[in-house]
């Protein structure tokens, strides 16, 4: 089993105090700067948000659940590169060093402003801890890391812009969502890993994962989950193919006014953006 599977919904007080955030972020314009480490600020309200990992899940309704073993590493193709060579391999040497990934899209995406992503990479990753849980899949040639997207949490910026902040639900329309989607694709990226900067990296495809999906997607090993949104995406299928070292992120969506409800899903667990960085080809 990819993952280990609940149903992610908050109980009645958890979900009041997620309203009460989620109009505070709506009246909010302001970015806020860069996340050390990517912590919760001190007094600032936290929603349940649920971001759920390869092999854990990191928490459910506003409460921990001890994470299960990662699940051992699926056999790679031949034309995959070896984890050692991964220009991202450093996230899965040292947990304690803070990371971040920054996106650095065009005019057409978040007024031009960069976007970031800022945690400490791990196995564990509990929300309000500052962690993003980092696994390694299709025999190295995929990095995975699963980030919070609540208030406070390491993909917040990222998930405001892409869907926007109502009372517990996404702040745009699905055609608004797809429009930010397309326009975020192809942008710049840069990574930093203990101080260390990595340029020339871009966003190669940012793929959204409805919530009459979600199930089969926490289901299936990762692996195989690529392979299902592969089949409707063209820039993740040639992502995959070119067997290029890949770092791919995966943060929650809010629930769509509109939009089903499916099983697994909630008002702050109701759809998964992912992103796939690489290299830049010049």
């Amino acid at each position: 089993m990819r993952r280990l599977y609940g149903y992610l919904m908050a109980d009645s007080l958890a979900l009041m105090l997620a309203g009460l955030a989620g109009v505070a972020w709506s009246v909010w314009t302001a970015w806020p700067g860069g996340l050390a480490g990517g912590g919760v600020r001190a007094g600032e309200a936290r929603t349940p948000a649920a971001q759920v990992n390869p092999a854990r899940i990191a928490q459910a309704g506003g409460q921990s659940v001890r994470a299960a073993a990662p699940a051992p590493a699926e056999p790679a193709p031949s034309a995959t590169p070896q984890p050692d060579l991964h220009f991202a391999r450093g996230l899965l040497e040292n947990g304690q060093l803070s990371a971040g990934l920054r996106l650095l899209p065009g005019a057409e995406f978040n007024r031009g402003q960069p976007i970031l992503l800022s945690f400490l990479p791990g196995e564990e990753c509990a929300y309000g801890t500052g962690r993003a849980c980092v696994s390694r899949h299709r025999g190295g040639q995929v990095i995975l890391l699963t980030i919070h997207s609540g208030l406070g949490g390491q993909g917040e910026q990222l998930r405001h812009a892409l869907e926007g902040s109502g009372l517990d639900q996404a702040g745009l329309t699905i055609g608004e969502i797809r429009a930010n989607l397309a326009a975020l694709q192809g942008a710049g990226a840069q990574m930093n890993l203990g101080g260390e900067e990595l340029d020339g990296l871009e966003l190669a495809a940012v793929v959204r994962v409805p919530a009459m999906d979600l199930k089969r997607y926490f289901d299936l090993a990762v692996d195989d989950a690529l392979e299902m949104l592969a089949a409707d995406n063209d820039a993740l299928r040639a992502a995959l193919d070119s067997g290029e070292a890949l770092l791919m992120f995966e943060i929650c969506g809010w629930h769509l006014p509109g939009e089903i409800w499916a099983p697994g899903s909630s008002p702050t667990t109701a759809s998964i953006y992912l992103g796939v960085v690489r290299q830049r080809r010049d």
